[in-house]
């Protein structure tokens, strides 16, 4: 083997070996340059570090979460590399309209505040008939599935001509009842007919009241005219006081050259009288 001795003799004069003549040492670029920056960014760096060193601690149940939160993180950094895209995509306009949903949001918390109340409440019965209503909406949709039509039909140019039909509907003249003539003027007939008799029926019977009335004042009268004035006068004195007496006697009472007794007192009071006490 060949030694390789890197011990040379300096006979040769000023030459050095060749491994002697490269500088191991070598200093970054700009190393001076950045020498003051660097040194007063230590001492500010050792000026706002605490004096006391910090006591280092492991939150509570640290090492019994952390295997699951190990499998989230690698869980999540797959995903990333698997999705080239985040995923997330900004809907149409949403900027535009961002004022608008924050303003309608702030107003709809104001009112949340101010009312107390929500202002729903549950029907009566709601929850007895829950499960009711839950069958009913099920049958439903199963029978909507089975029967894709529903059975009726609109007949054809129906809302084309609907307008026409309404319109035509709506200002339809109502058709003259008709009246027979003969039927108008029979009914005209008995209408007359009972007028008349009744007519007829109330003046007889005003006609025969009046004749009663004559008949019996006249036979009153003729009664009177057979009666002397003694037998009246002594009808009154036993029937009346002695002050009706006295006021008879005011016009029975004449003297004797006067024409006869009682000649003063007309026959309508003494009739009037007689009806009055009888």
């Amino acid at each position: 083997m060949k030694e390789n001795n890197t011990y040379h003799d300096h006979t040769e004069g000023n030459n050095l070996p060749e491994s002697l003549r490269v500088n191991p040492f070598a200093v970054p670029k700009d190393y001076f340059e950045n020498l003051g920056s660097g040194l007063c960014s230590k001492i500010r760096l050792l000026n706002a570090a605490p004096s006391e060193k910090e006591s280092f601690s492991t939150p509570e149940n640290y090492f019994n979460d952390l295997q699951s939160r190990i499998m989230t993180a690698v869980k999540l950094d797959q995903l990333k590399t698997d999705t080239e895209e985040n995923g997330f995509t900004v809907p149409s306009n949403y900027f535009d309209q961002l004022q608008q949903q924050i303003t309608a949001n702030i107003t709809a918390d104001r009112w949340k505040d101010q009312l107390k109340d929500e202002g729903f409440a549950v029907p009566e019965d709601y929850f007895n008939t829950l499960e009711d209503s839950i069958f009913a909406g099920i049958a439903t949709d199963r029978l909507k599935a089975e029967v894709k039509e529903d059975g009726y039909t609109v007949p054809s140019n129906y809302f084309d001509q609907l307008s026409a039909d309404i319109q035509a509907k709506a200002f339809e003249k109502e058709q003259p009842k008709i009246v027979p003539i003969g039927g108008l003027k029979r009914r005209n007939w008995m209408r007359y007919a009972a007028a008349a008799s009744v007519t007829l029926i109330l003046g007889l019977g005003a006609y025969f009241g009046i004749q009663q009335e004559e008949t019996a004042t006249t036979d009153l009268h003729s009664e009177l005219a057979n009666v002397s004035d003694a037998e009246i006068i002594n009808y009154l004195a036993a029937t009346n006081s002695g002050d009706n007496m006295v006021y008879f006697t005011q016009y029975i009472y004449e003297p004797e050259e006067s024409a006869g007794v009682g000649s003063q007192i007309d026959n309508e009071d003494i009739e009037e009288y007689l009806k009055y006490s009888l």
